[in-house]
């Protein structure tokens, strides 16, 4: 017998891929953009050796080099919880705050020296937007879930 999918499976089946998809750019991101990061190490001792980073002599480089991985943490934690919290009926919501409260916990816990990094308000905000467009996403495959 065929087993179907609900409508709300396939929704967070849709986000969750998307989710995966946004860690992945994130960790592009840094690895073209930062020197410091865990993922230049584990390379650096696999490999014995890393790629350079890109310069940051204009704005765009320095925005992919400051806030482009938060961006894609925040699309990535808020696509997450939408698709986690499946057939919830108001799971944009709680989708948007919990990754908001995750970001700003994260970053005052940096600003306390609990966690390694630099308290960044800007960090917050572009986990914060990447949340927002994380939220809308889910919302619109929701609506078109009928064609997935």
């Amino acid at each position: 017998m065929r087993q179907r999918f609900t409508k709300s499976a396939r929704c967070s089946a849709f986000c969750f891929a998307a989710s995966v998809a946004a860690l992945v750019c994130g960790a592009v991101t840094y690895l073209l953009f930062r020197r410091d990061t865990y993922l230049h190490t584990l390379l650096r001792r696999v490999f014995g050796t890393v790629p350079q980073a890109l310069p940051k002599n204009n704005l765009l480089a320095f925005i992919a080099a400051n806030w482009l991985g938060d961006f894609f943490w925040g699309l990535a934690l808020g696509l997450m919880l939408f698709a986690v919290l499946g057939a919830f009926r108001r799971r944009a919501p709680f989708a948007f705050w919990g990754t908001v409260s995750v970001g700003v916990v994260f970053e005052l816990l940096q600003k306390a020296g609990l966690v390694h990094g630099t308290f960044d308000l800007w960090d917050m905000a572009a986990e914060g937007f990447g949340a927002l467009l994380a939220v809308a996403f889910g919302c619109w495959v929701q609506k078109k879930e009928d064609y997935l």
